[in-house]
């Protein structure tokens, strides 16, 4: 008797434990929120036990997969966790954490034709969802395809109205496509949103002072790189604007300081040719050029100064080299651009990305090769010849 009623104790208790672990105050939803803190706070085998009674419960098996496709994400094991993912994203109730994560996963992956029509899946779900249409506009920005990614920042400014990054990144997009004007305004309200960094604000007042030296608006950037700190990036941009407002000395002075702690800075340099020539050393002004072209030899302007500094000096035969050697960085510069226009509303064309990858490359800017050689192969997983040759590029290595 004393048995039975031990047995029937315990029968009692499992399923206590049974329907609490299955009532409605229990969600998964809970659950979940639970095992991403244990994760975030290392304690992995309580994340584990977690997972486990979600996917043993019934209908909260696509929790488990949720919470695990986070864990194998964070252990950096990215196919598993797409993989984890993709069990997710057939629940209803979890499909759009979990194409959000595995579209975040492939974009840090540079797997770029995966993941922007996951994203666009996502936003016919819920189109006011900020993070994805943020993650679309980064990967449109990351492939080239601006206007799209314009659009989509449109709309985060349209549902987020405190925050500076889209802000911020429609005036970069504006600058890079020469559309100044446009971008002073976005500018403008990046800086009065910015959180209290100096760094960020660095970044961004350098961005807009370039912004403003195009429009020719040079007392205006002074004051605002003038509100930033002395880093060489700021320190540059106010000898650009002395030397523009012809205030020699002062321009002398920061060209100076920034030749200090970056004596290959190809715009100070040039800029220092021009000081030399203003004060009578011609010669000197030659021969700096024509060793700033010997480390740099795309660097259009150098070009342009260095046939001048020919010409006025009466080297007519030099100075038509010079010149011919200027159109001919120049024909690049265009070839360059008129293919960069071509990419704006493009999602598709992983050849002409590639060959922005080798126009790059051949003007010696190898950080924006990369950039585009990764737009190229994450768009033509399939070709093993693109691939290859983007990764040469990226490595700055020697084209296949």
């Amino acid at each position: 008797m004393k048995r039975s009623r031990i047995v029937l104790f315990s029968v009692l208790l499992i399923l206590a434990v049974a329907l609490r672990l299955n009532s409605s105050t229990v969600l998964p939803s809970d659950r979940y929120a639970e095992g991403l803190r244990e994760l975030s706070e290392g304690r992995i085998d309580n994340v584990r036990q977690i997972i486990r009674q979600l996917r043993l419960g019934r209908g909260t098996a696509a929790w488990g997969d949720l919470l695990d496709g986070q864990r194998l994400n964070q252990q950096g094991r990215f196919e598993d966790a797409l993989i984890a993912l993709s069990g997710a994203g057939e629940d209803e109730q979890t499909r759009g954490v979990a194409w959000q994560t595995a579209a975040r996963i492939l974009l840090d992956l540079g797997r770029f034709s995966e993941a922007i029509p996951m994203l666009l899946q996502t936003l016919q779900w819920n189109p006011s969802a900020e993070e994805e249409r943020r993650l679309l506009a980064a990967a449109y920005y990351d492939i080239g395809a601006m206007e799209l990614a314009l659009d989509q920042l449109e709309e985060v400014t349209n549902l987020s109205r405190d925050d500076f990054r889209p802000f911020y990144m429609m005036a970069t997009i504006l600058s890079d496509y020469e559309q100044f004007e446009d971008a002073v305004p976005r500018y403008e309200a990046a800086l009065n949103l910015l959180p209290d960094r100096q760094d960020l604000r660095d970044e961004v007042i350098a961005g807009f002072c370039e912004c403003l030296i195009r429009l020719r608006r040079y007392e205006a950037a002074l004051r605002q790189a003038d509100s930033g700190s002395q880093r060489k990036e700021l320190q540059l941009i106010r000898a650009q604007c002395h030397f523009s407002l012809r205030r020699y000395d002062q321009a002398a002075t920061l060209i100076k300081a920034v030749l200090s702690e970056d004596p290959d800075q190809v715009t100070a340099l040039v800029m220092k040719s021009q000081l030399m020539d203003l004060n009578g050393e011609t010669a000197a002004a030659i021969e700096l050029l024509q060793q700033v072209l010997a480390d740099h030899p795309a660097e259009l302007e150098a070009h342009l100064r260095l046939a001048d500094l020919l010409a006025s000096s009466g080297r007519s035969e030099d100075a038509a080299a010079a010149r011919s050697r200027a159109d001919e960085w120049a024909a690049v510069h265009e070839q360059f651009t008129a293919l960069h226009q071509q990419l704006v509303s493009d999602t598709e064309n992983a050849e002409l990305r590639l060959q922005l990858a080798r126009l790059a490359y051949r003007m010696q800017r190898f950080e924006l090769a990369g950039t585009w050689a990764r737009a190229a192969a994450g768009m033509a997983a399939a070709d093993a010849e693109m691939q290859a040759e983007a990764a040469a590029l990226i490595t700055r290595g020697q084209l296949p």
